[in-house]
């Protein structure tokens, strides 16, 4: 999993490649567009993660829209166990939620 952050407002398009040692692999096809920006949805999601061991480094929380329509993000720069999450402007829908420390 990568995190890019310091992006703008916008609706971006993205293609990935991987580097094994010195080779670099082809270019992933096209993924887009991105939109980035505020959400207007009517929904909060709250709720908490609880990690066992040590919490370290970024942590990232992840909602998606099961059809795959929308993925919203929040980030921790400072993780603790348990650690409470909240996303505002959600849209309606079902979602899952993973958590990537």
């Amino acid at each position: 999993m990568y995190f890019l952050s310091g992006l703008t407002n916008g609706s971006l398009y993205f293609k990935m490649t991987a580097w094994v040692g010195a080779t670099e692999s082809a270019a992933s096809t096209v993924v887009g567009p991105v939109t980035i920006g505020a959400t207007t949805g009517a929904n909060h999601v709250s709720g908490t993660v609880t990690i066992p061991g040590t919490a370290t480094g970024p942590m990232m929380g992840r909602r998606g829209i099961s059809d795959g329509g929308s993925t919203y993000f929040t980030a921790s720069r400072s993780p603790v166990s348990p650690q409470s999450y909240s996303i505002a402007g959600v849209t309606s829908g079902s979602y899952g939620v993973f958590c990537r420390h």
